[in-house]
């Protein structure tokens, strides 16, 4: 059980990373509370990024923070080559498709 002046934790474990232990003596059960730090996340290096390629008569949507694009035709129009292209080393793997008039 945990002394009343304590009851605010869960408010405080919200905002903050607590430890709280408990040790055991012959004056009885003592608390301490400790601040956890953790370690700042690794700044993600990202590469030289892709063109927004040309791509008439439809749409190039770039998605997974530009490193993947995939490809669609107006109404009308149907695609000819790969729907999705990757962005690796400043360039698209794949030629850009084309749309065809039906």
């Amino acid at each position: 059980m945990l002394p009343t002046t304590l009851s605010a934790l869960p408010i405080l474990a919200v905002a903050l990373l607590l430890l709280l232990e408990e040790s055991s003596g012959a004056g009885g059960s003592q608390y301490q509370l400790t601040q956890i730090r953790r370690p700042k996340p690794p700044i993600l290096k990202s590469g030289p990024e892709c063109p927004t390629p040309y791509f008439p008569n439809g749409v190039a949507k770039a998605r997974q923070r530009n490193k993947m694009i995939r490809y669609t035709c107006s109404s009308g129009f149907y695609l000819v080559g790969n729907m999705y292209s990757m962005c690796e080393k400043g360039r698209w793997d794949a030629p850009v498709p084309i749309c065809i008039s039906k």
